[in-house]
């Protein structure tokens, strides 16, 4: 699969779960109400998983694809450290003694990128298009994990995403994510920001 096409599958992947919460967005009970908002709230919440993990994958996926000597969507290479036959190999060789590689936290990637890449600069330019990758890996936390520190965290990062309410009380990750500001939910934000940034890391060097 080439640059190109792990694009366009994150890019399926982002817009199949939009699509979704469209569909509920605008569904009726058969009693003609709409769907009850802690359903709708769910349903928001697995939809930005699945485009938060979608991702992560595509980051794993282009950069081992670029380890591997492949090119970007402009038919340019990188030159890696070392250039892995496959990318079963590739995986192998850039995690180490590791079981599995984590591609949360921006610096880690632009870091990775630099060392076995030689060069981050394709990867920053991805990161830079997503100003609010760090408040998503708060509300995915908050998402996943009801620990004193994810809650905590979540408390704060409500406040920049929703900003202005007087009353925060059960406003949890899902209404977060349905929020919108300057017209579009905070999803429908993360969604665009994340599609943009792996268009930029896609195209390569």
């Amino acid at each position: 699969m080439g640059a190109k096409e792990l694009n366009d599958a994150f890019v399926s992947q982002a817009d199949r779960a939009l699509a979704l919460v469209m569909q509920v967005e605008s569904a009726r009970t058969p009693t003609g109400t709409m769907i009850p908002p802690l359903q709708r709230n769910l349903v928001f919440e697995t939809a930005f998983l699945r485009i938060l993990l979608g991702w992560e994958a595509f980051l794993e996926d282009v950069f081992l694809h670029f380890l591997t000597g492949r090119p970007g969507i402009n038919g340019q290479s990188f030159s890696p450290l070392v250039k892995p036959k496959s990318i079963a190999i590739a995986r192998d060789v850039a995690r180490g003694d590791h079981q599995y590689l984590t591609w949360t936290s921006a610096q880690v990637v632009k870091d990775r990128a630099a060392h076995w890449l030689r060069s981050d600069a394709v990867f920053a330019a991805g990161f830079a298009l997503t100003p609010d990758l760090k408040h998503m890996v708060v509300v995915r936390n908050r998402i996943a994990h009801t620990s004193l520190s994810a809650k905590t965290a979540f408390a704060a990062t409500r406040l920049v995403l929703a900003p202005n309410r007087t009353n925060y009380n059960g406003f949890g990750p899902g209404m977060v994510l349905r929020h919108e500001q300057g017209g579009q939910s905070n999803l429908n934000r993360f969604a665009t920001q994340l599609k943009k940034g792996a268009a930029e890391i896609a195209n390569g060097p």
